[in-house]
């Protein structure tokens, strides 16, 4: 009988499927489906975070709480820095302001 995949595994192996995209796409000089895979990497990364944490992650604004909550926790603005790199992030921090 096949093992269950948990959900920080399946996110972990989806982020290094990610990884080894981009190096195809940057090997290639595509830079837009590097850093649309680079996105990805990240957005999986934070959701293993999230998981073990116990935090919410199934939408973009649990996302970007999380990217917030990690700049505030190591004090570092890398992750806040994170959030702006892909438009669904802007979108819905904008709309978190009106």
């Amino acid at each position: 009988m096949q093992e269950m995949e948990t959900p920080s595994r399946k996110h972990t192996r989806i982020a290094l499927r990610f990884v080894a995209a981009a190096e195809t796409y940057l090997a290639d000089r595509d830079i837009i489906q590097a850093s649309e895979k680079l996105w990805g990497t990240t957005a999986h990364a934070i959701k293993v975070y999230c998981i073990a944490r116990g935090w919410k992650h199934g939408r973009y604004a649990h996302l970007l709480q999380a990217m917030r909550r990690l700049s505030e926790e190591t004090r570092d603005d890398f992750w806040s820095a994170g959030c702006w790199r892909h438009p669904r992030m802007l979108v819905t921090w904008m709309a978190e302001q009106t």
